[in-house]
């Protein structure tokens, strides 16, 4: 049985009427608690284990806050508690292993994306994953799938505070409803302290303020009220050994080189762009740590090379290049090399050039195109062409007109919009232009 010290409850020792469990080793008493504002030594792992106390403190948000099949075996803490503390949460081989097994089992959606975003192809597929460095890369793919270990930093001030040689952090009940960035809409009830005791254990200890009352009737919660009390529940991690896991394989961030269909229907044709043109619009996009080498035509497309001693730089790269909106595809062909010195091969497809005409020579363009039987009513400029309202003598006119736009070797016909036809047969409608640039030379070959 423990003997109650009221005169020292700054020693860090349990205070009478706490309900410290009387089986667990006593929590140490160090004159250094006396002082306001001491910090706990944190240092250790310790099995994982679900329980209030743990995963509603903000030690315990590293854990999770459900008791999922497969989650982390241990929690080590390093680093000085004065200042910030390093948390690194491990599963073993065997336990990842198990959970990956149980998903393909079961059809998990989750690992089965995973696997294919475990492909260097996919890694560096245009869209929002070429974009990424590695690292986000990583990040994404362990929203996925299990990943043997986890670090972040707690830090004094900003997530705890100190006393009386105890860890104190706020204690979180979990929230059913979300705000607008997505985050739980929790509600704090208290406080957690956090603390070793002399046998080991990490100690949990919730604190929390009650109303209480001498009950009388049960049926109508009838009592009498004793005034509000601190309530206290206690929960404790084990000592043990980390989890082992060897490093996640990332057979993403390696090289590889992109399978092509051989022939298309659009072999034979060539950019109008030429190798110069290309390298003048990418070079002033090539990020800081990355080279442009050669840039040559391969039919439609061209090739370009990179290089850099990261693939960092090539993500940034390739998302300034798709960016600037001079490119309807952005392709990794090829991806050589390791860490020091990569060289990435792209392809890359060239828009059309950019309009030379105005929206005003436009209209006078389509004006003299379509004659006297159509007005041009209004114009302004849209999406580097003209958006123009078509005044029609008649609704035949009007369909006329949509004809000659489109069969125009000048202009291109973007869209247009019939709009009404009025009393006396006069049609008017919309109509987006553009000079017509031509994309590529030659023939398909088949």
């Amino acid at each position: 049985m423990r003997i109650c010290l009221r005169m020292l409850p700054a020693l860090g020792l349990a205070a009478c009427g706490d309900g410290y469990p009387d089986d667990w080793a006593s929590m140490p008493g160090t004159v250094a608690a006396l002082v306001g504002g001491a910090c706990p030594e944190l240092s250790g792992t310790w099995k994982v284990e679900f329980a209030r106390e743990v995963v509603q403190s903000r030690l315990g948000r590293s854990i999770g806050r459900r008791r999922p099949r497969f989650n982390w075996e241990t929690i080590t803490i390093e680093g000085e508690a004065d200042d910030s503390l390093v948390i690194t949460t491990r599963r073993s081989d065997s336990l990842i292993a198990a959970q990956r097994a149980w998903s393909r089992e079961h059809g998990d959606p989750g690992e089965y994306e995973a696997g294919k975003l475990r492909h260097a192809a996919t890694r560096w597929r245009e869209g929002s994953f070429f974009q990424m460095t590695d690292e986000e890369y990583a990040a994404n793919l362990a929203l996925l799938s299990l990943t043997p270990v986890r670090r972040y930093v707690l830090t004094r001030g900003t997530d705890y505070t100190c006393d009386a040689g105890r860890m104190v952090s706020e204690r979180f009940l979990q929230g059913w409803y979300r705000d607008r960035d997505g985050n739980p809409r929790d509600t704090v009830i208290g406080e957690v302290r956090v603390a070793r005791n002399r046998g080991g254990d990490l100690v949990f200890e919730a604190r929390y303020r009650e109303e209480v009352k001498l009950g009388l009737w049960a049926e109508t919660n009838a009592g009498i009220p004793l005034g509000t009390w601190t309530k206290h529940q206690w929960s404790r991690l084990v000592p043990t050994t980390p989890a082992v896991s060897t490093p996640e394989p990332r057979p993403w961030a390696g090289p590889f080189v992109a399978e092509y269909p051989i022939g298309h229907e659009g072999d034979g044709m060539v950019s109008t762009w030429s190798p110069d043109e290309i390298a003048g619009i990418v070079r002033p996009l090539v990020a800081t740590g990355a080279a442009l080498g050669d840039v040559s035509r391969v039919g439609r497309a061209f090739r370009l090379s990179l290089t850099a001693a990261s693939t960092d730089p090539f993500a940034r790269t390739l998302a300034a290049w798709r960016r600037s909106q001079r490119f309807s595809l952005i392709q990794v062909a090829r991806l050589d090399g390791e860490p020091g010195r990569w060289r990435m091969e792209v392809r890359v497809y060239a828009t059309a050039r950019p309009s030379t005409l105005s929206a005003s020579m436009l209209a006078s363009r389509v004006a003299t195109l379509l004659g006297s039987r159509v007005r041009v009513d209004s114009v302004r400029e849209l999406h580097g062409g003209a958006s123009l309202y078509l005044v029609c003598t008649g609704r035949g006119a009007w369909i006329e007109s949509i004809d000659a736009l489109n069969r125009s070797r000048e202009l291109r016909l973007a869209s247009y919009m019939f709009d009404r036809l009025d009393p006396g047969d006069v049609s008017r409608g919309w109509v987006h232009v553009e000079e017509r640039m031509e994309l590529y030379t030659g023939s398909p070959t088949r």
